[in-house]
C-alpha cells in the first residue's frame, strides 16, 4: 500500500515533510531509492466554504423567487449558466451537467474562475451594483467574503 506524504518544496528546490507524521514516515523510507511520486497540492477548503457561502447568498435573496425549489437545483443551474458543465454523449445524444463541485473534480484556480462567474451571476440576478452586493454579502457571511479571490493563498 502506498504512503501518503504531505511535503513543503523549499527554496533549494528540495522537498521538507509538512507535518511530524509525514516526517515520521520519511524515516521508514530508504535512502538513495528511486521512489515514484504523483504531486497535487490539496483543495483550499476555506475557499470552498466561501464559494458555498455565496451560492447560499444567492438563494436566499433570489433563488426561491427565481422559482427554484431547491438549493441544489439552483447550484446546478448558476453553475451550468456560467460555463462550468461536463459534457457526455450517450446514444448518440449529447448532455450537458453542472460540473460538480467537489475537491477531486475541480483545482483551486478553477474553482477560483467559478467564484469569480457566479459572483457576476448574482449581481446581475439580483440587479444591484457589485458594491452593493459586497455589502450585502460581507454583512451576511463577514468580511473576507466580498474579496475578489484572485490571492486565495493570501486570505486564507
Amino acid at each position: 500500500m502506498p504512503t501518503k506524504i504531505n511535503l513543503i518544496k523549499t527554496q533549494f528546490n528540495s522537498f521538507v515533510a509538512a507535518y511530524d507524521s509525514d516526517a515520521e514516515n520519511m524515516r521508514k523510507v530508504n535512502k538513495f531509492k528511486v521512489y515514484e511520486c504523483s504531486i497535487s497540492a490539496p483543495r483550499n477548503q476555506s475557499f470552498h466554504r466561501k464559494g458555498m457561502c455565496l451560492f447560499n447568498f444567492i438563494y436566499k435573496y433570489w433563488g426561491k423567487d427565481a422559482g427554484f425549489p431547491s438549493f441544489d437545483i439552483m447550484r446546478k443551474h448558476i453553475t451550468k449558466a456560467v460555463g462550468f458543465v461536463d459534457e457526455y454523449k450517450i446514444c448518440g445524444k449529447w448532455y450537458r451537467e453542472a460540473k460538480s463541485l467537489a475537491f477531486a473534480s475541480m483545482d483551486d484556480i478553477e474553482f477560483s474562475q467559478l467564484y469569480d462567474a457566479v459572483r457576476n451571476y448574482g449581481i446581475n440576478a439580483l440587479r444591484i451594483t457589485g458594491e452593493t452586493f459586497n455589502e450585502q454579502l460581507g454583512g451576511e457571511y463577514g468580511r473576507e467574503m466580498v474579496h475578489n479571490s484572485e490571492h486565495i493563498e493570501e486570505r486564507f
